[in-house]
């Protein structure tokens, strides 16, 4: 892991506790009251790109008006010297991913509690037009009650337009993709932006994730890529003989390849998926002439 020694004026910075392609993620505290946060510090090869580090800040300061019970709270985002940086409530309890790996799978009855609190915090940003971008498993985390609370709203839009992304992995097609594979929806592997079908893209693969154990997809980046626009995962029953038939239908129209198949918000993902576990069959909101009404995209 990069190695960085963070002197902000406000904060103590305690320890490194994380990295990914685009921050260093350390634990910290607030020096006025000792307020536990956790500081994403951009690493230092992206700081030169004066236009990613102006859009990083904007976004920050766009995820620092999100106020909801369930979104992981951004205190502020700015800069000090050579460094550029988040910096937002330390989440307590463990990630998805983490909970995933140490119990398997969750029961219906275990999911359908996350998938309605993941489902308000989205419905929530998304009516401030903020869609999430890269909703994953790594960026969830469960506490011992149960608490669900989402991290890093709009980190993904940051990249958009710059450089970082002209340096990143190849699509398919030769597009330029921001995100981790596995979550991002047909629209976004073939050059979208992020949006709030997306979302609900994302929050339908988090939901067959922690019924099956595993992704709808897996594997090398471009095979999963291209699994995205082109396969059909196996239904949910086909996994799990114990899940009903109703459960593999509502998770399957989130995962809906035309964005205008999938649920209006993520509420209705949640409400059908509740109905679905307990062996209600989901009903499609009603379309005129057959024809599916379409979304107003962002």
């Amino acid at each position: 892991m990069t190695q960085l020694d963070p002197q902000l004026t406000a904060y103590d910075v305690e320890e490194a506790v994380g990295q990914d392609e685009l921050t260093l993620l350390y634990r910290g505290r607030r020096k006025e009251d000792g307020l536990p946060v956790a500081i994403k510090v951009v690493v230092p090869q992206f700081v030169g790109d004066s236009y990613f580090v102006r859009r990083f800040i904007e976004a920050g300061q766009r995820a620092a008006r999100l106020e909801h019970p369930h979104i992981a709270r951004v205190l502020e985002a700015g800069r000090e010297g050579d460094l550029v940086y988040w910096v937002q409530e330390w989440v307590q309890g463990e990630s998805l991913a983490e909970r995933l790996a140490r119990v398997g799978p969750m029961s219906p009855a275990q999911a359908v509690p996350v998938v309605r609190q993941l489902a308000a915090a989205l419905d929530y940003a998304h009516s401030r037009r903020i869609p999430h971008g890269d909703l994953n498993d790594r960026c969830v985390f469960v506490d011992d009650e149960g608490h669900v609370t989402i991290a890093d709203f709009g980190l993904t839009q940051t990249m958009a337009g710059t450089d970082l992304v002209a340096q990143g992995p190849l699509g398919l097609e030769g597009e330029r993709v921001v995100g981790r594979a596995e979550y991002l929806a047909s629209e976004r592997v073939q050059g979208q932006g992020p949006s709030r079908p997306a979302d609900i893209y994302a929050l339908g693969v988090l939901a067959y994730q922690m019924l099956a154990g595993r992704v709808p997809f897996s594997g090398e980046r471009e095979a999963v890529l291209r699994a995205q626009v082109h396969a059909t995962p196996p239904p949910l029953h086909t996994l799990d003989p114990r899940l009903p038939l109703s459960l593999s239908e509502a998770v399957d129209r989130a995962l809906s390849k035309q964005p205008e198949l999938r649920y209006n918000t993520a509420h209705e993902f949640a409400r059908a998926l509740a109905a679905a576990a307990e062996g209600i069959a989901p009903v499609r909101a009603p379309a005129a002439a057959g024809r599916v009404q379409p979304l107003k995209l962002w």
